[in-house]
Order: C-alpha cells, then sequence, then structure tokens
C-alpha cells in the first residue's frame, strides 16, 4: 500500500499545485518509498521504545508506589513503637519521680529523727553534767561535815578530857 503526504499539511493545495505537482509528489514518493520504510521501521522501533518505556515507567510508578506505601505503613508502625515507648518514659519518669519523693521523704524524715536524738542526746548530756556538779557539791559538802565533825570529835574528846580531869581535880579537893 502506497502512502502519500497530504500536501495541505503543508500549506499546499492540490488546486494550487497543478498536475505537476502531483506527478512529482509520485516521483518524489517513489524515490523516497525506499527512505520512507526505513522512516516507518525507525518510527515503529521509536513507537515500540515509547510503549516498552512507558511500561518501564508504570512499572517503575508501581514500585515507587508499593515503596511509598511500604514506607507509609513502617512510619506508621514506627510512630506507634514511639508512642508506646513515649508512654513508657513517661511512666518511668513518674516512678523515678515516686520514688525520689519517698526517699527525700524518707531521709528527711531520718534527719528530723537524728536531730531529735542529737537534741535528747544533749538534753541527757545536760542532765548528767548537773548530776555530776550536784555530786561534786555533795561530796565536797560531805568532806566539809566530815571535817566539822572529826574536829567535833576531837573537841569533844578533849573536852571529855578536860572533864575528867576536872572530876579528878574536883575529887582529889573533895578527898582534902
Amino acid at each position: 500500500m502506497q502512502r502519500e503526504l497530504n500536501p495541505a499539511l503543508f500549506g499546499q493545495t492540490q488546486n494550487d499545485a497543478g498536475t505537476d505537482l502531483s506527478a512529482q509528489t509520485q516521483m518524489k514518493n517513489r524515490v523516497l518509498e525506499p527512505s520512507r520504510a526505513q522512516h516507518l521501521g525507525s518510527l515503529i522501533q521509536i513507537e515500540h521504545q515509547i510503549a516498552e518505556s512507558k511500561n518501564q515507567m508504570r512499572a517503575m510508578q508501581e514500585n515507587m508506589n508499593k515503596m511509598v506505601q511500604y514506607m507509609n505503613e513502617n512510619l506508621k508502625t514506627l510512630n506507634t513503637k514511639a508512642d508506646l515507648l513515649n508512654k513508657n518514659v513517661s511512666k518511668l519518669e513518674q516512678q523515678d519521680q515516686m520514688i525520689v519523693q519517698e526517699a527525700s521523704q524518707k531521709i528527711l524524715q531520718m534527719h528530723s529523727r537524728l536531730a531529735e536524738r542529737k537534741s535528747l542526746d544533749i538534753k541527757i548530756q545536760e542532765m548528767v553534767d548537773r548530776q555530776n556538779t550536784i555530786l561534786r557539791s555533795y561530796e565536797a559538802r560531805m568532806n566539809q561535815m566530815q571535817k566539822i565533825l572529826s574536829d567535833k570529835d576531837a573537841q569533844v574528846i578533849q573536852m571529855q578530857a578536860a572533864l575528867q580531869e576536872t572530876k579528878v581535880e574536883i575529887a582529889r579537893l573533895k578527898r582534902l
């Protein structure tokens, strides 16, 4: 089947060109027919390559869509895991804060008990010191009393000795 170019496409009409033109066109067509066949073969190859490229593009687009879908699914799972991890971290932080608060309360209680003990120890030490002071003053008074008693005993012995001498003297005077 022989193909002819439509001269109207190239700005020429058949009326303008006349019969010479159609004869020339036919001759050119015969001369150009082998090159036209080559062009047609090239066009078919190009069309085939374009179709193949389109198929490859569709396949790549499908692969890209699958990758996007896969990435979206992974992002969703990562987000849920991250949310779960954040919840766990916040729970751990709350537990940690509670433990710290309990520990600080226990430490405060221990400090207050220790302060009470220290104040009680100081009071007891003051009481022991007062008792020791009282005992020392008592011992000093006892020593003074013993000294006074020993002096009085010595005086009593002296007085008894003097009384005895006076009795003996009175008895001697009575005899005389």
